[in-house]
């Protein structure tokens, strides 16, 4: 085998190389993006809860439900569009609903107007993942908590 020959086999070795890290790099770009989008997402939805918590009492009927749905719809968003997120982000939403709850409780919702919301903004399966039973309990009581299971399928 000639010195060329050995070189080129080199050559094309390393130039392998270098597009597998190029991929690697590229990938590793992506979750980085996706993290800091899911992250941004996150800290919105934390601040929005605030705001509902703190002013939420004093808005009409119809404008907190569709805040808390708005609320909802983007912790879905973070649910679905961040997968590879998605159990980290799932524990932080429980801790958003169990806040929604009392909130709901507070402004005089209905158990009936809050499964209707939820189910709405998240469906039974997700809904199932991220309303604690527990929760539903301590805000509406045993019997709604064994209405939601059946609703959501547990």
């Amino acid at each position: 085998m000639a010195l060329v020959d050995i070189f080129e086999k080199k050559i094309a070795e390393i130039e392998k190389r270098i597009g597998d890290l190029e991929r690697v790099q590229e990938e590793s770009s992506k979750r980085l993006v996706d993290l800091i989008v899911s992250v941004n997402n996150n800290a919105s939805s934390v601040s929005n809860l605030q705001f509902l918590i703190s002013f939420g009492p004093t808005l009409p009927k119809t404008a907190l439900e569709e805040a808390v749905k708005s609320l909802l719809r983007r912790d879905k968003e973070l649910l679905d569009e961040h997968p590879l997120f998605r159990e980290v982000w799932l524990d932080q939403v429980k801790l958003r609903m169990v806040a929604c709850l009392t909130l709901f409780v507070q402004t005089r919702f209905s158990f009936d107007e809050v499964a209707s919301i939820l189910l709405d903004v998240f469906g039974s399966k997700t809904s199932s993942e991220v309303v604690p039973v527990e929760a539903i309990v301590r805000a509406y009581g045993a019997d709604n908590a064994s209405k939601w299971k059946e609703l959501v399928g547990l």
